[in-house]
């Protein structure tokens, strides 16, 4: 990976991308691809079948964890035995009493907004109780599901981004970050807001593969956003070299990037 000298690593734990070539995968094959491209951190939806290889991969690679939230997969999956309210209040009590006694303790002045079943609370619910499984790992960022965050933005719902970035910022003290598919509306949306995040994850790659709007709205944006960018999709589904994916992120001053446990080899 000596194209990558000059670029931080990071692995979304697995990705779509990676959940074949994963399937039979040993902890030891995840820390050699961790250890052989020098990975900085996993950025991870928690899963508990996935905990063994996670921990294994912070304890002898003295690598990051950092949360992707909500798990909206399980989430969606849990509601079709549980309905909404019943899959949320299942999460709710396999917390332990001290992170239970926090969440009702941050959102005391906003009950009247989860018995009308608000959009935002429940969702800044699910947030809170899916990072209270980080604590052990002391993570610096979180990151928001793309899901949500493009539905957010195409319903124009500033308030959501506000909330996210207060509460992640100023309750848990951790860096705000998101994840999108549209970083070329986003990042200039978020702008107009006034809304601050750290880091934004999105598509970048020389051929413009799932760069929306287009790769030159989305380059536009780049370069002037002050938040930063971490790519994804960087060697455009395995149709362009490592090598010239490296060159094409420091052009765009880019020193972060997602790689793919498949595309690695």
């Amino acid at each position: 990976m000596t194209s990558f000298q000059d670029i931080e690593l990071l692995w979304q734990f697995p990705s779509p991308h990676d959940s074949s070539e994963l399937a039979d995968a040993s902890i030891q094959s995840a820390l050699e691809f961790v250890q052989a491209n020098q990975i900085r951190a996993l950025l991870w939806m928690y899963e508990p079948q996935a905990e063994p290889v996670v921990a294994a991969i912070s304890e002898n690679a003295q690598v990051s964890v950092e949360p992707v939230v909500p798990n909206m997969t399980a989430y969606v999956r849990d509601t079709a035995d549980r309905g909404i309210i019943g899959a949320a209040l299942v999460r709710f009590k396999r917390l332990g009493l001290l992170e239970q006694a926090c969440i009702m303790w941050h959102n005391v002045g906003r009950a009247h907004r989860v018995i009308a079943k608000d959009f935002n609370t429940g969702l800044l619910l699910l947030v809170e109780m899916e990072l209270a499984k980080f604590r052990k790992w002391r993570p610096t960022h979180v990151f928001l599901h793309p899901s949500v965050t493009d539905l957010a933005l195409a319903l124009d719902n500033k308030k959501l981004f506000v909330e996210y970035a207060h509460l992640i910022r100023r309750v848990y003290r951790l860096k705000p970050g998101l994840m999108t598919h549209n970083y070329g509306r986003l990042a200039p949306e978020l702008r107009n807001w006034n809304v601050e995040v750290d880091a934004i994850v999105g598509p970048f790659n020389r051929k413009g593969y799932l760069m929306n709007p287009s790769q030159e709205e989305c380059e536009h944006a780049r370069r002037e956003s002050s938040a930063q960018v971490i790519a994804s999709h960087i060697d455009a589904g395995g149709t362009l070299d490592l090598a010239v994916s490296a060159e094409y992120l420091r052009e765009l001053n880019i020193r972060k990037a997602l790689i793919n446990y498949a595309s690695s080899g």
